[in-house]
């Protein structure tokens, strides 16, 4: 999550990169190359070869995580 002049955004981000998905549908990300531009286009691809689920057709769970890019939180949806 980040905020921004409109508010939230749900994004991804490691110590050298950031990229959000804001309410409004624009990514918005540090660099064209950006590494979590990647991560969030990704995201995109597979919600839509999902079929496009919406919020409701998930179980939202945070796991804790630490990995090369340190410690923070995945975020794990069930169907």
């Amino acid at each position: 999550m980040a905020r921004l002049a409109e508010g939230m955004a749900f994004g991804h981000s490691t110590p050298i990169s950031a990229a959000v998905l804001t309410r409004d549908g624009q990514i918005v990300a540090d660099a064209p190359n950006s590494p979590s531009l990647a991560v969030v286009r990704g995201w995109i691809e597979g919600w839509r070869a999902a079929g496009r689920p919406s919020r409701g057709d998930y179980t939202p769970v945070l796991v804790p995580v630490d990995g090369p890019d340190g410690s923070g939180w995945d975020l794990r949806l069930t169907r």
